[in-house]
């Protein structure tokens, strides 16, 4: 029985690099299989608070963080220069957010460095070319993630696709249970940490809640 992967999205959920570490350290205790964070400059996502546009030195301490503790950490690259920048350490997998799925300097870049990718597409897009898809996943290592883009979702918006995997912007963990049960592959989900607000609070959840699931 396939066991579903699931992605800590680390987002912008942090205040400093530190709870950015604490986020990895309990999603690595939870039982997901990754954290992933985004890589951004102000022309891409402007007006975010300071610490959020995550240098290459400190992305590079979050990945080095992930290492030393066994758990993988990846990142959404929303600029060229940020791709240079992992494939400097190596990264092992790549995020293309949905405002990126179709751009293709981005993704020209990403395919060529032959690391596996997710890549966020509509409902529209995932059933009118399912085989292409299907076939991308079994051969060049294209994992598609089924994504809403409204923040927050509900489980309503999602639930008329059973697919590989699931980029969930619901504010509960209704959508984990339906993938779970369909043997979905992959489920990227936003988390915090507990007791806190973050910028992206309304459609992420708890650890210990995630916990409970797993």
């Amino acid at each position: 029985m396939i066991r579903i992967k699931i992605i800590a999205e680390c987002g912008v959920n942090y205040n400093s690099i530190e709870e950015a570490k604490e986020m990895i350290k309990r999603s690595k205790e939870v039982g997901c299989w990754a954290s992933k964070f985004q890589l951004f400059t102000p022309e891409v996502a402007p007006n975010l608070p300071e610490h959020l546009y995550l240098s290459f030195d400190h992305a590079r301490e979050l990945f080095e963080y992930g290492k030393s503790i066994e758990h993988v950490v990846f990142f959404t690259p929303m600029y060229i220069e940020a791709i240079d920048f992992l494939e400097t350490i190596d990264i092992e997998y790549y995020k293309v957010r949905y405002n990126d799925r179709w751009n293709p300097f981005l993704l020209s870049k990403i395919i060529k460095t032959n690391k596996p990718y997710f890549v966020s597409y509509s409902y529209e897009e995932l059933r009118d070319h399912a085989d292409l898809y299907i076939r991308q996943y079994e051969f060049e290592h294209m994992w598609p993630l089924f994504c809403v883009p409204k923040y927050p979702a509900s489980f309503e918006d999602y639930k008329h696709l059973i697919t590989y995997g699931y980029s969930d912007h619901c504010p509960d963990l209704k959508l984990l249970e339906f993938a779970k049960f369909h043997n979905a592959l992959w489920f990227e989900k936003h988390v915090k940490l507990e007791g806190t607000k973050p910028l992206e609070n309304e459609w992420s959840v708890g650890f210990s809640e995630l916990e409970e699931i797993l």
